[in-house]
């Protein structure tokens, strides 16, 4: 999933472990994938051993990958342009346990600051602040630029695959007819997955507004392997302005933000959760 994803303090409150489907089933009864679960073992992770926000997150993407060993792994890699300086994060993960965290720029100096090559926590932190303050990266975009030259890097522009309507939305159709639950059943799974996922009080939970689609057949569509999914967009905003309750703010509560949830309408699996602060590149 190419949004920002992020930290997991702890575990569910009551969380029943189940051998079902490669997954585990929460207390509310919904079942979470071997990548939902690797994306919180790594959120997790990062934080412990490099000390990696949710914010911070918000300057990678994220991709989850089956090793064929037993392990899974997510990666988390710096946007486009941020690619090199920040470099990547992985987190290889075994039955909800991590074995191995790495990052590309281990042992590599970032004691210079937005002068160094490789931006550890020191720098992604001064990026924050930057973004908090002006909402903009040119603070701190004239560094990249002249380090990815200086390293012969550049982002490689990948072909959108071109896709006709009629095949794309026959797609949708598709995934929409091999759903056992309806799009109000999968909208409560959407909540209920964010809310278990990242620990959402009840109150925050109440507080979450589905994205505006035009129809419910929108959020439907299939993943790469062929998977029937809902997809579902959820934000979070506990003091909004009044003048744009809908846009992030300088001062967030913690929890605010965009939750993305895929669930399989097949099985009922809750596929993937992800969160996004907004403060970052992602916002």
């Amino acid at each position: 999933m190419n949004k920002p994803g992020r930290r997991f303090y702890a575990g569910v409150a009551v969380f029943v472990l189940v051998c079902l489907l490669a997954a585990a089933v929460s207390a509310s009864g919904l079942v979470f994938s071997a990548r939902a679960k690797a994306r919180s073992a790594a959120e997790k992770a990062l934080y412990d051993r490099y000390g990696i926000t949710f914010d911070m997150l918000s300057y990678f993407n994220s991709a989850f990958h089956e090793n064929g060993d037993g392990t899974s792994t997510m990666s988390y890699e710096g946007l486009e342009d941020l690619a090199f300086v920040l470099g990547r994060y992985d987190v290889r993960v075994k039955d909800d346990v991590v074995q191995d965290v790495a990052w590309s720029h281990d042992g590599e100096d970032t004691s210079k600051g937005f002068e160094s090559a490789a931006w550890g926590t020191e720098q992604l932190n001064k990026m924050l602040e930057i973004n908090r303050e002006t909402w903009s990266m040119e603070g701190f975009m004239p560094y990249i630029d002249k380090i990815n030259a200086e390293n012969g890097f550049a982002v490689e522009e990948q072909p959108e695959p071109e896709v006709d309507e009629e095949t794309f939305m026959n797609a949708k159709r598709q995934a929409r007819d091999q759903s056992r639950y309806s799009s109000e059943e999968l909208d409560r799974m959407a909540r209920e997955a964010a809310a278990l996922q990242y620990q959402l009080t009840p109150e925050q939970a109440d507080m979450l507004i589905y994205d505006e689609v035009e129809n419910d057949l929108m959020s439907y569509g299939l993943e790469e392997d062929g998977t029937p999914c809902y997809w579902r967009t959820l934000f979070l905003f506990q003091d909004p302005d009044p003048e744009n309750p809908y846009a992030f703010h300088e001062n967030p509560t913690e929890k605010d933000g965009t939750y993305f949830v895929i669930i399989n309408v097949r099985t009922g699996v809750i596929e993937d959760v992800e969160y996004d602060t907004g403060v970052g590149g992602n916002g």
